[in-house]
């Protein structure tokens, strides 16, 4: 089984955020929202932050507008959390943690390689994936030593929190981690009361788990299929058109021609018939059409369905594996569920830290100038 991801921070989404952050390096006279010992949390860093912030709760959690103080919710965890960015920095600058040239580079070239592909995750040419790369530094108004500089901060604070952190760590015992099962498996059956005394953020973790579980133990069909568009408010004439090419298609297969061949040949779907009509697991329940769904769960394995509409046009199916819907067992869970644990453990001691450097810091807020 599948693990589950548990990380907050995908590497995709790794040089958009650095690209995002302006250093402490910035012009001197620009405008500030706070100082922290005296260095400056910058205005325009700031105002990039809470926006960034917004269109992302707009996105996944839209309903969290509803609240009449959301924006001073937002802008007081933006604003939070730059300063604890900055703390950890400065703690980083007076342990003297040093970070290789050789490890910045390395860095530096992960975050070269998202770029190396187009939103739907198809590799691009090198030319184009270094013109993305080079666009987005010229965007942020960035060099790229200006980025390697930001990279070695990020990784100097990476590597004090991993430092100081990691002695305190203790790794759950199996009890410990086969109870926090327990729990998400009746959260993964829709009980809410598990999650009573949860923090918010520690509650949504839990039940986006619950969901990747879900998903993850449905019923599922691997699906190839052809396709041939007919919108259901195209003319009559078009929609027959369609069909008699989707039967003729059959006829062929029914011969003994190559599903994938043919389906390369003629399918209009072009990303899946560039995989011979692979469309991939198909999850019972997942919103495709009634239509679509009925077809691909009732068909024997390596058979040929006839030909069906839906509204996008006409398909021919082959399911190249099902399988029923499972409970997953502890075991299959056990490292996944640890590691979750020991990640939790781990911002939990990240927030004492941070903390701790907050309670002997100098923090000075303008409180005029970080009301967004």
């Amino acid at each position: 089984m599948k693990a589950i991801n548990t990380s907050k921070f995908a590497l995709a989404a790794l040089a958009a955020a650095l690209l995002a952050c302006s250093g402490a390096s910035a012009k001197v006279m620009e405008d500030t929202v706070a100082t922290v010992n005296g260095e400056p949390v910058l205005r325009s860093e700031y105002t990039r932050f809470v926006g960034e912030l917004t269109e992302r709760y707009r996105a996944t959690m839209p309903n969290f507008f509803e609240q009449k103080d959301a924006d001073k919710q937002l802008s007081k965890q933006v604003l939070d959390e730059m300063i604890s960015t900055l703390l950890v920095e400065q703690a980083a600058r007076s342990a003297k943690v040093i970070v290789r040239d050789r490890e910045v580079q390395d860095r530096l070239e992960k975050v070269r390689k998202t770029f190396a592909a187009d939103e739907n995750g198809r590799p691009l040419a090198e030319a184009q994936a270094n013109a993305n790369f080079e666009k987005e530094l010229k965007k942020e108004a960035l060099t790229l030593d200006e980025l390697r500089a930001r990279l070695t901060r990020q990784m100097t604070a990476e590597k004090y929190v991993q430092q100081t952190l990691q002695p305190k760590l203790v790794q759950p015992a199996d009890s410990e981690i086969k109870k926090f099962y327990d729990k998400l498996m009746f959260v993964v059956k829709g009980a809410t009361a598990p999650l009573a005394g949860m923090s918010e953020a520690d509650a949504q973790e839990m039940q986006m788990m619950a969901r990747q579980v879900r998903d993850m133990s449905a019923e599922r069909v691997r699906v190839r299929h052809i396709f041939i568009k007919a919108d259901e408010k195209a003319p009559l004439a078009e929609k027959n058109k369609a069909l008699e090419t989707a039967k003729d298609i059959k006829t062929h297969l029914d011969k003994g021609a190559d599903f994938a061949d043919l389906a390369k040949k003629h399918s209009q779907d072009a990303e899946s018939a560039a995989r011979g009509g692979d469309i991939g697991a198909v999850i019972k329940g997942m919103g495709l059409p009634a239509e679509f769904e009925k077809q691909a769960f009732a068909l024997p394995v390596g058979q040929v369905g006839e030909p069906f509409a839906t509204p996008l046009g006409y398909h021919i199916l082959r399911v190249d594996e099902h399988r029923v819907a499972q409970s997953p067992q502890f075991d299959e869970l056990r490292e996944q569920l640890g590691q979750y644990l020991m990640n939790r453990q781990f911002k939990s001691e990240l927030k004492k830290l941070v903390e701790s450097l907050r309670a002997k810091a100098s923090v000075v807020i303008n409180e005029d100038k970080s009301k967004n």
